[in-house]
């Protein structure tokens, strides 16, 4: 029941004294019911209060505590309108002294962000996130990343700037990137010297290997040249001297000698030997001489045998080296297989 009910009854007729009891009851009630919520809205909105009061002191530290750079910057006047104890410790001023300056006042090496711009230019410009350099109170240059936008505190355009120093980051890498050019420097120089090592080392092989081609031709010649020479001046010497009388100790001599050159002419004699392994000795001999380019005659003479014997000689070493029957050259072939 309402103050204005209680009126309009009181005009129509004259209560009791219990209704105006009870409506003044009914009255007191109400009057209470309001008090309680009223208190109730104030202790609500006391505990709003203070959490906003915490939250705001939340943010105020982490602002005033960040490890980066940040200025909020009236965009009408130029002026710094909050910024944190890293914005003037990394430009080297005290909070008096960065409390007074204005954007245009912080020395730039490269464009930064001018004074008295609108919302307008600075969201085409300079919103975003870009690279600039500026200068300490003392003289030196940081680089620095910075992040901008636009924000709005009570209706009013401000520029929120978070700067980070990078310029230890940029040595870092600027050294890093001096390392590596002057390891690939070293790595191409040392490419060249071991390409040209391997250059030279190739020409002296294939020097040393045409030198040893030629040793060994020159010392399978040498051979050649041995065997020949015993074969054609010392063997038929010896032949005929065994169609002499000779006495016993003149033959013991003979066979020593004889012996001893078998000894020396050996290792020359198994080469030819090897190739011709089903060939006799006699017929190892004859294909030697042949091979030297002696005629049947000559052989036949040197080795005091008939020219009969030594062409059946010739017929069985074509025939054991497989070109009998065949226009092949004996002294060609001999001389392609040895």
């Amino acid at each position: 029941m309402t103050i204005l009910s209680f009126k309009e009854q009181f005009m129509v007729g004259k209560p009791t004294y219990k209704e105006l009891h009870q409506r003044v009851r009914a009255l007191e009630q109400e009057i209470i019911e309001s008090k309680c919520a009223f208190a109730r809205d104030l202790s609500e909105r006391k505990k709003a209060e203070e959490a906003l009061r915490r939250s705001e002191q939340h943010y105020r530290a982490i602002f005033k505590q960040a490890a980066d750079s940040v200025l909020i910057i009236d965009l009408q006047t130029g002026k710094l309108h909050a910024f944190n104890d890293r914005a003037h410790q990394i430009l080297g001023y005290s909070r008096q002294e960065f409390a007074k300056l204005k954007v245009s006042d912080i020395e730039s090496v490269e464009p930064g962000v001018p004074a008295c711009m609108n919302a307008e230019q600075v969201l085409k410009e300079h919103t975003g996130m870009f690279e600039t350099k500026h200068k300490t109170k003392e003289g030196q240059v940081r680089d620095m990343l910075v992040s901008c936008r636009v924000i709005t505190i009570h209706g009013e355009n401000y520029l929120q700037c978070i700067c980070r120093d990078i310029t230890e980051r940029n040595k870092a890498e600027q050294a890093l990137q001096k390392a590596k050019d002057q390891l690939e420097s070293r790595t191409k120089l040392q490419t060249r010297e071991l390409e040209t090592k391997t250059r030279h080392f190739e020409e002296l092989n294939v020097t040393l290997n045409v030198l040893l081609q030629q040793r060994e031709a020159d010392k399978k010649a040498l051979e050649e040249n041995i065997l020949s020479n015993m074969k054609k001046l010392i063997v038929p010497v010896l032949n005929r001297l065994k169609n002499f009388s000779l006495n016993a100790r003149q033959k013991e001599y003979l066979g020593l000698l004889e012996s001893n050159l078998n000894e020396i002419i050996s290792p020359f004699a198994y080469k030819l030997s090897s190739k011709f392994v089903n060939l006799t000795a006699a017929e190892m001999q004859v294909a030697d001489f042949v091979k030297q380019g002696m005629s049947t005659k000559e052989i036949a003479r040197l080795l005091s045998v008939s020219v009969k014997t030594i062409n059946t000689h010739r017929g069985n070493i074509r025939r054991k080296i497989g070109i009998n029957n065949k226009k092949t050259n004996l002294k060609f072939h001999l001389s392609s297989r040895l």
